[in-house]
């Protein structure tokens, strides 16, 4: 999820699909397809108290297996119904963590923020001033002038957001690192270990680079993912369309989450 924002300077949903796929490649978790539109998480081994699991992490999967991390499994329908799987909250946590590890100086989004709210109030300063001009003897100019430095502060508002010295080092090694997943040719690949494809999807989904990094590994043997179990023989093509339709429903799922009950009432396992 860092290295996804550190790219853009923004979290997205795809950077919490990013998470969720590592963590299922590093064992923590199963992900098994059961409908065309619906997904089922399997904890695959005990949460609480593991001391590998970064602040982030811990984070992400409360947000699936529970606060106290206890359910053994839950199914993607109804988190989308879940009023504790929203994005804002994840989003904050990806911020708070690259603050946290001196890639940003301060959150990006309170950054952005900040900015907005000030080309916001110098717009509304000129409209007062604009409304009030007979009273006040500088004419137009002064209210003009505020009004278009608002808009001056508003179009800049995105790129207000700055990387520290540390995490413009470590962009760099990511955008390199993103053209090797893009680019890496069949023999190299050939020669690396055989569960190479699965070990940097994640980077891959975090970099937006996920299905070209799979189109990349045709031809080359390759072993079934221990993370998505779909019961069949391994296809690249199918395991490409599986990634994908598991990114777009746990998107939706984070920004459509609504309070209530869940989906699929008691199919949650304790």
């Amino acid at each position: 999820a860092e290295a996804g924002t550190l790219i853009d300077q923004r979290a997205e949903p795809a950077d919490i699909v990013a998470t969720l796929v590592d963590l299922g490649v590093r064992g923590y978790l199963h992900v098994e397809p059961v409908e065309e539109d619906d997904f089922l998480f399997r904890r695959a081994k005990p949460l609480a108290g593991d001391p590998t699991l970064t602040p982030l992490e811990r984070t992400i999967l409360q947000k699936v297996f529970g606060e106290e991390l206890s359910l053994s499994q839950r199914y993607l329908s109804e988190l989308r119904r879940d009023s504790e799987y929203v994005f804002p909250p994840l989003r904050d946590a990806v911020y708070r963590a690259m603050v946290a590890d001196r890639l940003f100086p301060r959150s990006p989004y309170w950054v952005r923020q900040g900015w907005g709210w000030l080309g916001v109030a110098l717009l509304f300063g000129a409209g007062i001033l604009g409304v009030r001009l007979d009273r006040f003897s500088w004419g137009w100019p002064l209210p003009a002038g505020l009004g278009l430095s608002g808009l001056v502060v508003l179009a800049f508002t995105r790129v207000m957001p700055r990387r520290t010295w540390r995490g413009t080092r470590l962009l760099v090694k990511l955008r390199g690192f993103q053209e090797f997943l893009e680019r890496a040719e069949k023999d190299r690949l050939e020669r690396l270990p055989a569960d190479t494809l699965h070990r940097w999807l994640p980077w891959a989904v975090a970099l937006g680079v996920a299905e070209q990094w799979i189109h990349r590994f045709q031809g080359v043997k390759t072993e079934a993912p221990e993370w998505l179990r779909s019961g069949g023989p391994f296809d690249l093509g199918d395991y490409g369309r599986s990634l994908r339709r598991f990114g777009r429903l746990n998107s939706d799922a984070l920004v459509a989450a609504r309070r209530g009950a869940g989906g699929r009432g008691g199919r949650s396992g304790g």
